[in-house]
């Protein structure tokens, strides 16, 4: 079949995303600039004092999510997925290693719990993707794959992945690259949460700092067939 869903705001507007989780709307719109395809983007933005949004009390986010039926992803589901983000010469993660600083995940459908599968810029560490599973969503199995030394600014970075979901590290796989450079090469693991299923969202989230960030996303994608490994761009 191929691409199955687009997330690239070429609409114009938000609404290939069903939700829009930010401490207010302006946080998150539709830019015609800079794009890495098509015609349009989406800013992401979190301003220093902004109040928590759908987390703890010390946690900060700017993020559209896709948590419907027919885009939750289950035990035996298999795509390939791509998303794009540009960070600007002034992003600054939030400054200690627990500062988690996603920017895009596939999260899990319990109400509590880490992320099945995040990508991150860890304080001093780059671009790394984490993925997590196990019997506890709270106390999860972590596996990490450095994708990017450092954090570029000023360009876009295009990831692609290809995910088999599933509780068992015998049936479930992961492999995936960035600017087509492959970074994790097929890996056998478990990447779900028992009982639960997980959904894309892309944006930041961070644990609160006193200062503002934000970034750029593009190129949102799902397909049943192979993406290249430097992705695909809108037609």
């Amino acid at each position: 079949m191929g691409v199955l869903w687009r997330g690239d705001f070429e609409t114009g507007n938000l609404k290939q995303y069903n939700g829009v989780q930010a401490a207010k709307p302006e946080r998150i719109h539709v830019v015609q600039s800079p794009v890495w395809q098509g015609k349009y983007a989406c800013s992401f933005t979190i301003l220093a004092d902004d109040p928590p949004v759908l987390g703890s009390d010390i946690s900060q986010r700017s993020q559209l999510s896709n948590e419907v039926p027919k885009k939750v992803f289950n035990e035996g589901d298999e795509f390939w997925y791509q998303f794009a983000v540009r960070f600007p010469s002034g992003y600054k993660p939030q400054g200690t290693n627990a500062g988690w600083n996603a920017i895009a995940a596939f999260h899990n459908t319990g109400a509590h719990g880490q992320a099945n599968v995040d990508w991150k810029t860890p304080y001093g560490k780059g671009v790394e993707m984490w993925v997590q599973s196990g019997a506890d969503p709270m106390k999860p199995d972590i596996k990490v794959f450095p994708a990017l030394p450092t954090v570029p600014k000023d360009q876009w970075l295009v990831f692609v992945h290809h995910i088999k979901w599933s509780t068992s590290p015998a049936k479930g796989f992961v492999e995936a690259w960035c600017n087509g450079k492959q970074y994790c090469k097929k890996q056998a693991l478990a990447n779900l949460y028992p009982g639960q299923g997980t959904y894309w969202k892309l944006g930041l989230y961070r644990r609160k700092a006193g200062w503002p960030i934000s970034m750029y996303g593009d190129a949102g994608l799902r397909s049943d067939t192979p993406i290249p490994p430097g992705g695909i761009k809108a037609s």
